[in-house]
């Protein structure tokens, strides 16, 4: 079974969305990256990254990504496959009020 780290960014709450660089920033991580829109109507950019081991790196490069970029904070929602696929996912990043955040190690 692949690992997966799923990210999900919405423009509209960014001034500028370079979705391109941040595609180009993720396959750093030598993961397979899938990058997919929201249709008409929607306001979402989900960024797959697939991997056969573990997720832990992609999480780390991810996490300089919203450092460098803190705009992104705001905007971005991330999970990640647990030990049984998305039946135990992980919230890493963008709960809402009153949900509390995994911590993946």
């Amino acid at each position: 079974m692949q690992n997966c780290v799923a990210i999900q960014i919405h423009p509209s709450k960014l001034l500028q969305f370079d979705q391109l660089g941040i595609r180009d920033f993720l396959k750093k991580t030598g993961a397979d990256v899938q990058v997919d829109e929201g249709g008409p109507g929607d306001d979402y950019v989900n960024f797959t990254c697939w991997t056969d081991g573990s997720v832990l790196p992609i999480w780390q490069h991810v996490q300089r990504l919203l450092t460098e970029q803190p705009a992104l904070q705001m905007a971005t929602l991330v999970c990640c496959t647990g030990k049984y696929g998305w039946e135990d996912y992980l919230l890493l990043h963008g709960a809402s009020e009153g949900e509390t955040l995994d911590v993946l190690e």
